[in-house]
């Protein structure tokens, strides 16, 4: 998978200094599961049946019914596409056609050939293998219509002998009528997660054959309307998994063996200089990230691995380094090789990359779907380290959250196993800033003071500091502090620059906000309103269906120093919130010469299940945390 290590969240964001009220204030919500009036098409019946032979090769022949609602359906459904590999499958389609009128007067037209096009897809996720697309035309599609579609998928490369697996999940979707029928002359081992009671299943066995009929009793209405950043985790939505083997006893055997012999070939010279680079550190963690750096600087890094050989196997040595490129396992390869060559113990290891952690349904039968990464483990020192050598910059010191938290199957001659990365602890991320506010004559503000960036949080930074200029490192910087606000006599101060590594950084801001604050009848106010991560469990629940997204744990502390004022009032401003998920406090302090601010932040979980966000305890959160955060201003008055 491409990497997703990117600039997206420099820093917290610090206080507001505009009136925004309508950002935080609750949202009223009449959410529900979406039903057939409220998308814009619905699949009103999916079929699929699989026939698979004894090696593992398999037929899927797929036939579906959308119907189309409305004419954002109507736009959305017209061109269908579907993406095969030409080389590991043969590819057919049987059926196409759009379908209008009632039963009794159905009128049916056949997609022409001339609009069905086969083409090879030029994504570069999917570059050097030979995946192409179909691009299907419906014709007289309109509101009422039928698209429908039947095609065939014939499997004729694997990539284990004697093994077929499947799994998949059912989430935001209005399905009417769903079933899957396998046919298999490998054994049959399934599990339906459905607390719901959706589905139905049967399976029989006769003459060497297993044959599995799983179909849904009711329609699967999985989608949310009408709701505020809905979310559903994983765990709620409905999930079917499948497999030829009862555990993971047995499951991938022959893997480690075919590794073994690829990692067992001498190093090439340019992996022996990365190695050299490394043995020129102390610490083992710096050899280790300076690996990982050095890969990232040498080998360009694409696509997924679903390739050759199907899709679990790197090329070798020699090849990845003399073409200086690789997707992940061939990435994984070449640093676990290093890394072995400085004494370490380690392997490869297959992962699922993603936001989210998958569910632990997902691993209850060994199915291949539970992984789509591949990324190296390493112990070393009596410790356990996680490289992900397909990010840009090197991070060991802790573990990136699109890896974290989830199964991991080690590729190791010592017995294939799963193993778990660690789970994202607060303090691995750390984002501190301290700002003194000097107001002005004109009323705008000076601003000055630093940031502090400390693990995970430090990673986005490092990532654009590499990759970008100076200036435009410097204006997010800036634009990010402010929160929009208008900028001028901006400077940031020296901070790293241009390392693959990322290490924990202090950045020296000075600036000047044109706005001051609120103009009230008691005088100057200064909003004390937050709308990061605090704003994200603000959401009305009172009818809310799905869950609660916050962010990765986290923790923040800001600091603001409004100079050459003095306060206005005494009533205690300060407050501070314990919960299973966020932890808060405000402070609002008299100085020598000013009021200081300082808010901490502890973000524990990433998200939240609706039944905890129904609950009593969270409604008393709520109005703590409104009447704290989003609902004061510090009155001052000038010097």
């Amino acid at each position: 998978m491409p990497t997703r290590s990117r600039f997206s969240k420099l820093v917290a964001p610090v206080l507001f200094l505009t009136f925004a009220a309508t950002l935080v204030a609750p949202t009223s919500a009449n959410a529900k599961l979406a039903g057939v009036g409220d998308v814009p098409s619905l699949l009103e019946s999916d079929s699929t049946e699989i026939e698979i032979d004894a090696d593992g090769r398999s037929v899927m022949t797929r036939d579906s019914v959308i119907r189309i609602v409305n004419d954002q359906g109507r736009e959305a459904q017209s061109l269908q596409t579907l993406s095969f590999n030409s080389r590991a499958q043969k590819f057919q389609i049987l059926v196409a056609e759009t379908l209008n009128g009632p039963p009794n007067k159905l009128v049916r037209t056949p997609v022409p050939k001339r609009d069905i096009e086969i083409k090879e897809v030029g994504e570069m996720t999917q570059a050097f293998d030979s995946v192409k697309q179909a691009a299907l035309s419906f014709p007289k599609v309109q509101a009422g219509s039928r698209i429908h579609l039947r095609y065939r998928i014939q499997n004729i490369e694997i990539a284990q002998k004697g093994f077929w697996s499947s799994a998949f999940q059912i989430g935001g979707d209005t399905i009417e009528s769903f079933e899957l029928k396998i046919r298999s002359k490998l054994p049959l081992y399934f599990k339906v997660d459905d607390p719901k009671d959706r589905f139905a299943s049967e399976k029989k066995v006769s003459g060497g054959v297993s044959t599995l009929i799983i179909h849904s009793k009711t329609p699967l209405y999985t989608g949310v309307t009408q709701e505020e950043n809905p979310f559903t985790q994983p765990e709620r939505t409905p999930s079917i998994s499948i497999s030829s083997l009862p555990d993971w006893n047995n499951y991938a055997k022959s893997m480690p063996a075919v590794h073994e012999a690829i990692l067992k070939k001498p190093l090439l010279p340019i992996l022996e200089e990365i190695k050299k680079h490394a043995l020129e550190k102390e610490q083992t963690i710096d050899r280790i990230q300076s690996v990982a750096a050095s890969v990232a600087q040498n080998f360009r890094y694409f696509g997924d691995w679903r390739r050759r050989d199907g899709g679990f196997i790197p090329r070798s040595l020699e090849t990845i380094s003399e073409t200086r490129y690789g997707d992940c396992k061939d990435l994984a390869t070449i640093v676990t090789a290093v890394y072995r060559s400085l004494g370490y113990k380690a392997d490869v290891a297959w992962i699922f990359r993603g936001e989210m952690a998958p569910p632990a349904k997902m691993y209850v039968l060994p199915v291949d779907t539970a992984f789509n990464h591949a990324i190296s483990r390493i112990e070393a020192d009596g410790k356990v380290y996680w490289v992900d050598a397909t990010n840009p910059v090197a991070y060991a010191r802790g573990v990136y959250a699109d890896i974290a938290d989830r199964p991991a199957y080690i590729l190791s001659v010592d017995g294939a196993k799963l193993d778990r990365t660690p789970a994202l602890k607060p303090e691995d991320s750390t984002f501190e800033s301290h700002l003194a506010y000097e107001f002005q004559k004109n009323d705008s503000l000076k601003v000055k003071g630093d940031l502090k960036l400390g693990g995970r949080a430090a990673i986005g930074l490092t990532t654009r500091a590499f990759y970008s200029p100076v200036e435009a490192v410097n204006y997010d910087v800036i634009r990010t502090i402010a929160n929009g606000g208008q900028v001028s006599d901006s400077v940031v101060g020296d901070f790293e620059r241009g390392s693959r590594i990322v290490n924990d950084v202090t950045i020296p801001v000075q600036f000047t906000l044109a706005e001051s604050g609120l103009r009230t009848s008691a005088g100057l106010g200064y909003p004390l309103f937050r709308d990061d991560s605090i704003g994200k469990v603000l959401v009305d629940t009172k009818d809310r269906v799905s869950d609660i997204y916050i962010e990765t744990p986290n923790k923040t502390r800001t600091t603001i120093d409004l100079l050459n004022v003095k306060r206005i009032g005494r009533t205690s401003l300060d407050c501070k919130l314990s919960s299973d998920f966020m932890d808060l406090s405000r402070k609002v302090l008299d100085i020598k010469n000013g009021v200081s601010i300082v808010d901490e932040i502890t973000v524990k979980k990433s998200s939240l299940p609706i039944s905890i966000a129904n609950d009593a305890s969270f409604q008393k959160f709520q109005i703590e945390a409104r009447s704290c955060f989003t609902r004061a201003a510090v009155i001052v008055d000038k010097n």
